[in-house]
């Protein structure tokens, strides 16, 4: 796979190019297209944030930063706020976020055995707010976490 900052098959050295032309020329390379087309829309919107998350206006070489973005549906935003609003307002989060951070904190993938717990869960969770504060506490205090065990190789 090419880095992104390998030289373009134009000559062109990407390093002149901000983060939004640098992706654009990457995709153009059939090895890579296939996941940045997936991805490169909605990191896009988040381009006001820097490798390390330093707010940022502009890119080193002076362009303004334009964070605008789209989802997989194909509905617009720009930037974090707008971002943060458009999943907000999707019915999936709660099931979502509850999901994978149940998984990593269970270090395993969920089994149908986990449904009841991560159904209350859920159920506390809303109850208390949806705060992410609230989501760890019932996690560690659930029993699936609480009684874990590590997943051994065989």
């Amino acid at each position: 796979m090419p880095e992104l900052d390998d030289e373009l098959e134009s000559g062109v050295d990407p390093q002149t190019l901000n983060v939004r032309d640098r992706l654009a020329a990457h995709r153009e390379n059939p090895e890579c297209a296939a996941c940045h087309v997936i991805l490169d829309p909605i990191g896009l919107g988040l381009e006001t944030f820097d490798a390390i998350g330093r707010y940022r206006t502009e890119y080193a070489g002076g362009d303004a930063v334009d964070a605008s973005g789209t989802l997989p549906g194909g509905t617009e935003f720009n930037g974090l706020m707008e971002l943060s609003s458009l999943l907000a307002r999707d019915e999936r989060l709660l099931d979502c976020v509850s999901e994978k951070l149940a998984t990593y904190a269970l270090s395993r993938e969920l089994s149908e055995s986990d449904e009841p717990y991560l159904d209350a869960i859920r159920v506390q969770w809303t109850e208390d707010g949806t705060t992410l504060r609230s989501l760890l506490e019932q996690i560690v205090l659930s029993e699936p976490f609480r009684y874990r065990r590590p997943e051994v190789s065989p």
